[in-house]
């Protein structure tokens, strides 16, 4: 598209002249002189131009078939490579937003069986944060050991999250019972919808969820059998695997694997000292159109359990993590 360039800078030449040309010889020398010929120049350098972009238009088409069929060899190779990493893939939910009015839900009050207590801690309650019923989410057992039916309710306090001294800096854990609280319900009783309780210090922003299923892969700097399978010397494939996690990863989910905002051993550290393996539960990100959800630095809070305990449906030793920048 040079020669377009050139064009435009003749024309403006010729625009010039025209200029001079009326303010130094007159309208009339202007018509004869410059005039009709800067208009004939015009027409010519505007049929070269279309020219130019018309050439351009049969390149790109080419162009773009190159680009996808690069990237659909791509794409097929990196298939090859996740049939075998198969064995370490886990189906995660997706909780999306939805219009609809579920049962799974952010915030408001929480919609509990008779037996419901509200989880305290000096005689204050811990804000409501979500409600889960794994028979909208999990009904079919789709992401394995979760349960299939019964209710999860999931109480946080950020301003313990933000701003008071955590459990253990060294691996940014928080208190159960203090920080945060997980219930767990399997009734048939009645459910009712609770009141705000006295002395809650706020409310996190309500809005409905439901499910999408998703498959997750292990961090490739986290594994050692990923940096095994995938081909260390082709980054193109690494960067298409990452690539893929990425796209793999929402803002609340339930199960799967965990994303890293900066590097850590926060997992690493808890499965090394004990006997049982945690899994994730729950990834939570901040909101930003409510200034109480909000971890850190519009980080993100991880919820970990045991598998054992997750077979259980016994949720009383969930661990918290956040991440920020």
């Amino acid at each position: 598209m040079k020669k377009l360039d050139l064009y435009t800078t003749l024309l403006m030449i010729f625009i010039a002249l025209s200029i001079i040309g009326v303010v130094g010889l007159g309208i009339s020398v202007y018509f004869l002189l410059l005039l009709i010929p800067s208009i004939i120049l015009a027409f010519v350098m505007m049929t070269l131009a279309q020219n130019e972009i018309g050439k351009a238009k049969k390149i790109n088409p080419t162009q773009n078939r190159t680009q996808n069929l690069v990237k659909n060899m791509v794409n097929e190779k990196l298939q090859t490579y996740l049939a075998k990493l198969e064995n370490l893939s886990k189906p995660s939910v997706q909780l999306v937003k939805t219009q609809n009015k579920t049962f799974s839900k952010f915030g408001g009050m929480p919609i509990v069986p008779k037996e419901f207590k509200w989880p305290m801690f000096k005689n204050k309650p811990i804000p409501f944060l979500l409600q889960i019923d794994f028979s909208e989410i999990n009904k079919n057992g789709t992401i394995k050991n979760f349960p299939t039916e019964g209710l999860l309710y999931v109480f946080v306090n950020s301003a313990k999250v933000n701003f008071e001294e955590m459990e253990d800096e060294k691996d940014f854990s928080y208190k159960v019972n203090e920080t945060f609280k997980i219930l767990y319900y399997n009734t048939n009783s009645k459910l009712k919808q609770i009141e705000k309780q006295e002395n809650l210090k706020y409310v996190y922003k309500e809005f409905y969820v439901t499910k999408n299923y998703v498959k997750t892969y292990p961090d490739y700097d986290d594994s050692k059998e990923v940096q095994n399978t995938l081909p260390k010397n082709d980054e193109i494939i690494v960067d298409a695997y990452n690539n893929l996690r990425e796209k793999s990863e929402f803002s609340f989910m339930l199960g799967g694997y965990r994303y890293n905002i900066q590097e850590n051993t926060f997992l690493e550290n808890l499965n090394n000292n004990i006997s049982d393996d945690y899994v994730l539960l729950l990834k939570i990100d901040s909101l930003f159109d409510d200034e109480n959800f909000v971890w850190g630095d519009l980080g993100t809070i991880n919820f970990y359990i045991k598998q054992e305990d997750l077979k259980n449906c016994n949720f009383d030793n969930v661990v918290l993590e956040m991440q920020t920048t």
